[in-house]
């Protein structure tokens, strides 16, 4: 069908035992084709007894924390915003074809994608911005473009989000502890970038790298702009805890990442 198929990672809500498959192809006629062919597929594993009518019901399971917490109306308590760095190819992405995928994204948040502002971030680059809702739904967007981008051929394990510079140093806390404590309890690798300068003061986002797999980054994202917010005096507080992946990384596991090889920029010392 020349379409790529992908088993989503999480778990329906509200549902045992089932599990989103995304089906993407160039054309609809491509798509219908593989979604007949997986039909083919099942019914001959039902027809050799691997699977039977009842692995086919449909029955109550966990629903996902994020779905627990009761949704504010729009334009309440949004004036945090969590914000990405993308390649244009990325951001072409999630856009989608005249921007239906960014439409749907809309629906829960304000999402706006223009381009980053040149020298100060790389050439071909976008910033997505997620604003005008409560932070626990900002996430919940972010959390979906991210999987929305692992379904590329060139998916990346790494996600550049924009952290206000001025409170960069509430995320880091004294001497790193809190940057280091939120690596610890999702598993996720954090490199911080350097503030850029913009005529006689400095840019007012700053990059941090976020490594890992899919939950991973998005729980440290959740947990990162939780201090942002906190910071801002809006509160902060419970909205990383709904993201954290199932299973807590091993002692010692997780790194504050440094200055590295790879990287087009060096990273700040933790105390700056």
């Amino acid at each position: 069908s020349r379409c790529a198929l992908r088993v989503a990672g999480e778990p329906v809500s509200g549902l045992a035992d089932q599990k989103r498959l995304r089906i993407t192809g160039s054309s609809l006629r491509d798509v219908e084709l593989a979604v007949s062919k997986i039909q083919e597929t099942l019914t001959d594993l039902v027809r050799t007894a691997v699977l039977s009518d009842e692995s086919f019901a449909m029955r109550s399971g966990p629903t996902a924390p994020a779905d627990l917490v009761p949704r504010a109306p729009r334009g309440s308590g949004g004036s945090v915003t969590v914000a990405m760095l993308l390649s244009k190819e990325e951001s072409a992405w999630v856009i989608g074809k005249r921007g239906s995928k960014i439409s749907k994204l809309r629906e829960a948040a304000k999402v706006s994608v223009n381009d980053a502002p040149v020298p100060l971030f790389p050439s071909n680059t976008a910033v997505l911005e997620i604003s005008g809702a409560p932070l626990h739904e900002e996430i919940d967007v972010l959390r979906m473009i991210i999987a929305d981008l692992m379904i590329r051929a060139e998916a990346s394990n790494v996600t550049q989000i924009l952290v206000p510079t001025e409170h960069f140093g509430a995320v880091l806390g004294e001497g790193g502890a809190i940057i280091q404590r939120i690596s610890q309890d999702t598993g996720a690798v954090l490199h911080q970038h350097p503030a850029e300068r913009h005529g006689s003061s400095v840019y007012h986002l700053r990059i941090l790298d976020v490594e890992g797999e899919e939950g991973q980054r998005l729980a440290a994202a959740a947990a990162v702009y939780e201090e942002v917010e906190r910071a801002s005096g809006q509160g902060g507080g419970g909205t990383s805890r709904q993201f954290l992946p199932a299973s807590a990384p091993r002692e010692g596991q997780a790194a504050l990442e440094g200055p590295s090889a790879h990287s087009a920029h060096s990273a700040h010392s933790a105390h700056s």
